[in-house]
């Protein structure tokens, strides 16, 4: 990447943070131009060695770096709030609290592990999901539209790709890539 071409992607990833769902960018020439702060011309010229850091999806390019370090950024705040408290607050609830716990907004999946008295850590499968129904089940509490067949196509796509970013990069938490996709439907 060149000079011009780095300083175009900074200023399009600065943008990008800051958007309502972090990490996307419009998918027009005129207004990626705009923020890449080049002209037309030179944006056209340059735009394929800038937009091969981002994926498109439903009409939008996004981060996935972006998407991850927000998330990051995110249970850093959500530690910080929590003082030192356990990560692990819905240990020991039995399962006849599982539709309290759904209807007070905890998602099915975790609900339904509580219920079941399994370890359920917050921190568990962070990474890479356990297995192609933990996908399944994300996905339908996200309300993603046809959810099996979403959740079977991105479970597939990351792990053919060994749970890894577009730019080689591994895959730290697999969740805030599927909470951008539904954010962008």
């Amino acid at each position: 990447m060149s000079g011009d071409e780095a300083k175009a992607y900074m200023y399009l990833m600065c943008h990008a943070w800051t958007e309502g769902v972090r990490g996307t960018l419009p998918i027009d020439d005129r207004s990626l131009s705009a923020l890449a702060r080049v002209s037309l011309s030179d944006w056209l010229e340059m735009k394929e060695a800038i937009i091969s850091c981002f994926v498109e999806y439903r009409g939008k390019y996004v981060s996935e770096y972006l998407v991850e370090v927000s998330h990051t950024q995110s249970l850093r705040v959500r530690s910080g709030k929590r003082g030192g408290r356990n990560a692990r607050g819905l240990t020991g609830v039995t399962s006849k609290r599982v539709d309290e716990l759904i209807e007070a907004g905890i998602p099915a999946h975790v609900a339904r592990k509580v219920g079941k008295k399994e370890d359920v850590s917050v921190n568990r499968y962070y990474a890479r999901p356990k297995n192609l129904e933990m996908v399944v089940d994300y996905f339908i509490d996200m309300k993603i539209e046809n959810p099996k067949e979403n959740a079977e196509k991105f479970f597939l796509h990351y792990e053919s790709n060994g749970w890894t970013l577009e730019n080689g990069k591994r895959i730290n938490y697999w969740r805030p890539l599927v909470d951008a996709l539904a954010l962008l439907k």
